[in-house]
């Protein structure tokens, strides 16, 4: 349902100013409550947006790193796509962080 809303600019924009990220980034990190790649999806549709990807590059990298170096969550190619939104938009951001997050 949320992924339906976020197909307008307009409620991405108030997706992400009502706070979800971080709810989002929590239901990644709860693997086995079958909204895992539920929320990585709405995170990559709520990347598009410059608001949506400062949102994330603040408390979602390290969840979506996390996703995808464990195979067995569901949504993997949803979080490669929403790094690559990231580092996309910012060089700096692809070339700074751990050597885990590069």
């Amino acid at each position: 349902m949320l992924y339906k809303l976020c197909s307008m600019k307009q409620n991405k924009e108030r997706v992400v100013n009502a706070g979800a990220v971080k709810p989002l980034v929590d239901l990644i990190l709860e693997q086995g409550s079958g909204l895992t790649e539920k929320a990585i999806l709405v995170m990559s549709s709520l990347a598009a947006i410059p608001e949506g990807r400062t949102a994330i590059v603040e408390g979602g990298i390290a969840v979506l790193v996390e996703a995808i170096k464990d195979s067995l969550v569901k949504g993997e190619e949803f979080a490669v796509l929403t790094l690559l939104q990231l580092c996309a938009d910012s060089v700096a951001l692809s070339q700074t962080g751990t050597t885990a997050v590069r």
